[in-house]
């Protein structure tokens, strides 16, 4: 794994390398899913509460609770793929899964490890069997949230693969894991 300033110093961190895992609550059955193409905003806004006073001469707001939103992933469709027929039922059995989105893993040299080579999280049923989770890995950070399937439709033209947008209800906060895995963010002291 490359040092955290290695990384940290680049611009922009490129998108080539990145994963995206589900784990399906109800069966406890981890998947990567096949060949995503784009990924939506994964953002989730606070509700804001006015607390504006009748003495104020600007209006003040106070954030509140999280609100429910969505995110997309675009990929290709291929119903003799076991994963493309996975996310294609889980809208019908109205599945919820764990999202990990996989950032691209760097070696100790800060070059990009391929996919097939990169640390990929594994499944603890062990603390709770009834709600299986991630167990991440240090070398890559996550971005990891509960979601469940709002649609999976299905579309091709002539001359054309088959694609699909996989739509998901983000619940709760997404959060960036694990905590070894993230830069240091404490303030030097004076």
């Amino acid at each position: 794994m490359a040092t955290h300033a290695s990384i940290a110093n680049r611009t922009a961190l490129p998108t080539t390398g990145t994963q995206l895992f589900l784990l399906n609550k109800r069966t406890g059955v981890m998947f990567e899913v096949p060949c995503v193409t784009s990924i939506g905003d994964i953002s989730v806004e606070n509700e804001m509460e006015d607390i504006t006073c009748i003495r104020d001469t600007a209006r003040r707001y106070q954030a509140q609770m999280a609100s429910a939103s969505q995110t997309s992933f675009g990929m290709y469709f291929n119903a003799y793929n076991p994963e493309s027929v996975r996310l294609f039922n889980a809208r019908r059995d109205k599945d919820e899964f764990v999202v990990a989105l996989a950032f691209p893993e760097f070696d100790a040299d800060g070059l990009l490890v391929s996919a097939d080579d990169a640390s990929k999280p594994t499944v603890d049923i062990t603390t709770d069997p009834s709600n299986p989770m991630f167990e991440l890995t240090d070398e890559r950070i996550y971005l990891v949230f509960d979601a469940a399937v709002v649609s999976f439709p299905i579309s091709g033209e002539v001359a054309a693969n088959f694609t699909s947008t996989l739509t998901l209800q983000i619940n709760g906060d997404p959060e960036l894991a694990p905590e070894s895995a993230l830069p240091d963010l404490t303030l030097p002291t004076p």
